[in-house]
């Protein structure tokens, strides 16, 4: 086989690990350190991707601004959530699972009736950069 295949599925490998892995951390040193067991985490994330989508598709902003704008838009919700529903059940490690369970599902179903089922793409980042001689497209270091 071709070494550039080898180096093609390790390049891929090591974007979409890490992804996982930035993913992963974030809910660690959110359980671990600060002992909240946030399991509306990964709705942030996709609030995110949603406003990312709205705002490239509707208002026709520039992929970095919008994922910029996206990442405060999610944190400003993060701190929404913490300060109402998470700081008032501090005390309580049992409330903090179910109440942060419900609003993952709010944001779930919320998602679902406003966007639809069907699957929605964000376009590319255009451009492409090489990467030990294999063309990597600039979306994939937008996307980390």
């Amino acid at each position: 086989m071709d070494v550039d295949i080898y180096k093609y599925i390790l390049l891929f490998s090591i974007f979409h690990s890490s992804t996982y892995l930035m993913f992963s951390i974030g809910f660690s040193m959110l359980f671990g350190v600060a002992k909240i067991p946030n399991l509306a985490y990964g709705s942030l994330y996709i609030f995110s991707s949603y406003i990312m989508y709205t705002l490239i598709r509707y208002l026709a902003l520039e992929p970095v601004v919008a994922a910029l704008i996206a990442v405060l838009a999610a944190g400003s919700m993060g701190l929404l959530i913490g300060e109402t529903v998470v700081k008032p059940a501090l005390k309580m490690p049992v409330t903090i699972f179910i109440t942060t369970l419900a609003v993952a599902y709010i944001f779930e179903e919320f998602f679902r009736i406003e966007m639809g089922l069907r699957p929605i793409t964000l376009p590319l980042y255009p451009g492409v950069t090489y990467v030990l001689g294999v063309p990597v497209s600039n979306h994939w270091f937008l996307v980390l």
